[in-house]
């Protein structure tokens, strides 16, 4: 059961992460005054 936990939790946590790499690369695409 913990071990299920974990495997759910770390797939939440590299989900969360590629989101804010895409909104950081989102916001910097904007923000780049080219």
């Amino acid at each position: 059961m913990q071990k299920e936990y974990n495997v759910l939790g770390k797939s939440f946590n590299e989900r969360d992460t590629d989101a804010s790499q895409a909104c950081l690369l989102v916001l910097t695409y904007f923000m780049d005054p080219q």
